[in-house]
């Protein structure tokens, strides 16, 4: 009888079962977990996939070998101890080469995307992140130990699962967060004083864009509305998203 594919020998499934992977087209329906809304894959499948996309945030991660992605026509290479952040409904390719192994993880952020503070980090979650030891040690370091503790939640025996596993990925998102307000904020040459004050205004500033973007809203009138002129809210707004305000909105739309 041949082996479920479900039932990997290295790394098995918690329990065998599920929908099957089905494509339409390039769109791929995510073979969930029966009965949650998460799927971890830990593969040595030597097999490449051509340009396809699905509705849920996928994070590949590496421990042997190294991966091959072409995203928006720029290539990126996931080598061992590095992890990249896919945004769902971004169109990827995906190659292992020289006897690759690691995990590719598919997680729905419907569920946790309703938190006001997600705001604050969606932008970034719009674009592919990577995180390697080379660029970013610390962080690199902190997200492999909570990604280690997710592999633990999902392939152990574990009643509370998935409530764990998106526990530690909320810790994952943010640190990235974190992460790149810092940066920001250096970049900004702000006195840190300021951080907290910036951070928590942006915060107000991307919930209030998130529940009203289907209206006419300037860049003017939110300037105002903070207490900024429009010409430092406008770089600053671009310093903290990475979008311009206008490409944020249509974004957003």
């Amino acid at each position: 009888m041949p082996e479920s594919i479900y039932m990997n020998p290295i790394r098995p499934q918690p329990f065998d079962g599920g929908d099957g992977t089905h494509y339409d087209g390039i769109y791929e329906l995510v073979d969930y977990l029966p009965g949650t809304s998460i799927r971890f894959w830990y593969t040595s499948n030597p097999d490449c996939y051509d340009e396809h996309w699905h509705d849920p945030m996928e994070i590949i991660s590496c421990e042997q070998g190294y991966y091959i992605l072409e995203i928006n026509h720029i290539t990126y290479q996931v080598r061992p101890g590095d992890i990249l952040l896919i945004p769902g409904g971004t169109v990827h390719t995906l190659c292992p080469l020289d006897n690759c192994r690691g995990y590719v993880h598919l997680v729905d952020l419907q569920t946790i995307s309703a938190m006001k503070s997600f705001a604050g980090i969606s932008p970034l979650l719009s674009r592919p992140i990577l995180i390697s030891e080379s660029e970013n040690h610390t962080l690199n370091h902190t997200a492999n130990t909570l990604l280690d503790q997710m592999h633990t939640a999902y392939f152990s025996n574990n009643e509370f699962r998935e409530l764990t596993v998106y526990s530690y990925l909320l810790m994952l998102l943010t640190e990235i967060g974190r992460n790149y307000l810092s940066t920001a904020q250096s970049i900004m040459h702000l006195h840190s004083s300021k951080h907290q004050e910036y951070a928590d205004k942006f915060n107000q500033i991307l919930n209030d864009l998130a529940n009203h973007y289907n209206e006419e809203i300037s860049l003017e009138a939110v300037a105002r509305k903070y207490g900024f002129s429009k010409f430092y809210f406008s770089r600053l707004f671009n310093q903290y998203t990475s979008y311009s305000f206008t490409d944020y909105i249509a974004s957003q739309r």
